[in-house]
């Protein structure tokens, strides 16, 4: 019985050994899990800032498209010149914002959004994966066409004059 009683003590202090171990790791590894986060958010910050400030520079040539196609319309009194004129304020005010915010106010911006907006956001979604659809689409049947082309002579049967015997089948089975 009295080994017993020692025993108890010793798996009790094994047992608070090897919790405050665990605990270590788990702090351990929720530290690394936060510095990984933190890295991360910082990388995507970083490359959403660089990504729309070129997308804004690209923008403000398109504004410059845009008022040259609107002085055009003017000129040869084209109708439409109001509705090229708003769309080229509209798109010269989303260049400017692009170009003017970091990545942190366009991530927080576009969160905003997202709560105020849900099914505008659900909708910008949907209507990237069509055009998404879309695009993969249209390049699998020129990557087809291509690859037809290309095998196309391997495979066309070939035609036999008259009189020529028909070879027998080479291929591989029974």
């Amino acid at each position: 019985m009295s080994t017993t009683r020692s025993q108890v003590p010793a798996s009790e202090g094994e047992s608070s050994t090897s919790g405050g171990a665990v605990q270590q790791a788990q702090e351990k590894v929720a530290a690394g899990v936060e510095e990984a986060k933190s890295t991360a958010g910082s990388l995507i910050r970083s490359q959403i800032d660089e990504r729309s400030s070129q997308l804004g520079e690209h923008l403000h040539g398109a504004v410059q498209a845009l008022r040259q196609a609107e002085q055009t319309m003017e000129q040869e009194g084209t109708p439409g010149r109001q509705l090229v004129d708003r769309t080229t304020a509209q798109v010269e005010r989303t260049a400017r914002y692009l170009s003017e915010s970091d990545g942190r106010r366009v991530l927080l911006d576009f969160e905003r959004l997202g709560r105020e907006n849900p099914w505008a956001v659900i909708g910008g979604g949907i209507l990237l994966g069509f055009i998404g659809a879309r695009f993969l689409k249209a390049s699998s049947s020129r990557r087809f066409n291509e690859y037809r082309r290309t095998y196309e002579s391997q495979w066309a049967p070939r035609r036999l004059s008259a009189g020529e015997p028909i070879p027998p089948y080479s291929g591989s089975g029974a």
